[in-house]
């Protein structure tokens, strides 16, 4: 990462222009970073207004944490057109075949 770790301030200074672009919403699906609510079992989110509503709503309520993405999987482009702002979601669904082929490499 620039400046060596994701807590460099040049790293941070890419993170803020990536989530500004984004409008601080997820870049895939548009939920809202730190939006609270919960995933019906297609994967739509439903807003709640707080975690407290989890008390009533049919499943757990989460809150949205949205990070950013390498596009290409591979952690050496940082620039903004390889960067994304997805929630974890999304950021999973795209990241998990470059794992599996990972994981299978390493067997």
């Amino acid at each position: 990462y620039p400046g060596g770790s994701i807590h460099s301030p040049e790293w941070l200074a890419i993170r803020e222009q990536v989530r500004e672009r984004a409008g601080d919403a997820c870049e895939e699906c548009g939920v809202g970073n730190g939006w609270f609510g919960y995933r019906l079992a297609d994967g739509t989110f439903i807003r709640t207004v707080s975690v407290l509503d989890g008390l009533t709503a049919p499943r757990k309520v989460i809150r949205i944490v949205c990070t950013v993405a390498h596009f290409d999987c591979k952690l050496v482009d940082h620039s903004l057109g390889n960067l994304r702002f997805w929630c974890q979601q999304c950021h999973n669904r795209h990241d998990a075949p470059a794992r599996a082929a990972g994981r299978k490499a390493r067997q």
